[in-house]
């Protein structure tokens, strides 16, 4: 989805420049301290703005507007983690799949998993993959096998 409007002028500084950044508020005094974004804010705590009647992601406008056109199927990483921040030094254009990857999500989480809860390395010959995806260590399923047996013969 592209920020432009269509029948809009490009983004410039034009009154709409003016008016978007007038909404950015530095928190903090260092050169590279986050924007955070005062007007309204979406339910997942995305700066929101309005440009001629189409409501858009407010750290998205302010890329373009420094930057230029986000690349269709790309997507922007906060990397100060604030979603209120509009600074454009603090974002990434990545793929969906990597910014997923990056954040804090339990899906994030496991894929960055190297070992199990065990200390097992969960690579290589030790890695199993079921069907739905899921990753789990062979020698600890192993070790579940035997167990489970041993406690049916009992």
């Amino acid at each position: 989805m592209t920020l432009h409007v269509k029948g809009a002028k490009p983004w410039s500084r034009s009154d709409f420049s003016i008016r978007f950044w007038s909404h950015a508020a530095t928190i903090g005094a260092g050169k590279n301290d986050c924007w955070e974004w005062t007007g309204k804010i979406n339910p997942d705590g995305y700066g929101k703005t309005q440009r001629e009647g189409h409501e858009l992601l407010a750290h998205r406008v302010a890329y373009e507007l420094r930057f230029g056109k986000i690349p269709a199927g790309m997507v922007l990483d906060h990397l100060c983690r604030n979603r209120k921040c509009v600074n454009p030094s603090h974002l990434e254009i990545v793929t969906p799949v990597e910014n997923v990857l990056r954040g804090e999500s339990l899906f994030a989480q496991k894929k960055r998993q190297t070992h199990c809860i065990r200390g097992h390395s969960l690579s290589g010959r030790n890695l199993r993959i079921r069907k739905n995806g899921t990753r789990f260590c062979r020698e600890c399923d192993r070790q579940r096998q035997s167990d489970y047996r041993k406690a049916r013969q009992s």
